[in-house]
């Protein structure tokens, strides 16, 4: 949250994985941003301020698979 971000985008919840993988991916396909988080009680700010506007995808994995 929140969306549509104002450059800063806030992820929280709770993940039942040691780690989380966050990658942010541009409507082409591109990897524009990869991080490795800590799972269990999440409460990350990805910094979004050097991308220009448009939509964007958040993708985030763990051992257990692809959280939506």
């Amino acid at each position: 949250y929140p969306n549509p971000s104002n450059g800063i985008l806030n992820i929280s919840g709770e993940i039942n994985a040691a780690e989380v993988n966050i990658e942010v991916i541009d409507l082409v396909g591109r990897s524009l941003l990869k991080q490795t988080i800590s799972g269990g009680q999440l409460n990350h700010s990805l910094n979004l301020n050097q991308f220009s506007n448009g939509t964007y995808i958040l993708k985030a994995t763990s051992e257990n698979g692809t959280l939506n």
